[in-house]
C-alpha cells in the first residue's frame, strides 16, 4: 500500500473542513436560535468566517509553495554569517536597525 503524500493529505484536510465545517454551522444555528432572522444572521457570520479562514489558509500554502521558505531561509543565514547587503550605491547596509545602534 502506498502512503499519501503530504501535499494530499493537506488537500483532503483542507477539502473535509470546507465541507463539514457550513453543514455542522447550519445545525448550530438551527439548535442555538428560535428566530429565523438570527439563524440566517449566525450562518451568514459562520459562513464569513469560514471563507476567512480558508482563503488564509490557502494563500499561507501558495507562499510555502512559492519558496517563501527558502527565501527567509537564506536572508536568516546571511545575517547569521555576519554578511551585509550591498544598496544601489555600492554601500553597505547595517545588519541592526537604526533604533538599536542608537541605543547602544
Amino acid at each position: 500500500m502506498k502512503t499519501p503524500s503530504p501535499q494530499r493529505l493537506y488537500l483532503s484536510a483542507i477539502a473535509a473542513f470546507a465541507t463539514i465545517a457550513p453543514m455542522s454551522l447550519v445545525s448550530f444555528a438551527y439548535q442555538a436560535a428560535a428566530d429565523s432572522v438570527e439563524r440566517s444572521q449566525i450562518v451568514v457570520h459562520g459562513c464569513e468566517q469560514i471563507v476567512a479562514l480558508l482563503a488564509v489558509v490557502l494563500v499561507l500554502r501558495a507562499s510555502y509553495l512559492f519558496g517563501f521558505r527558502e527565501g527567509l531561509h537564506n536572508v536568516s543565514t546571511a545575517a547569521a554569517l555576519g554578511v551585509q547587503a550591498v544598496s544601489a550605491a555600492g554601500r553597505a547596509l547595517p545588519l541592526q536597525p537604526k533604533w538599536q545602534a542608537l541605543a547602544r
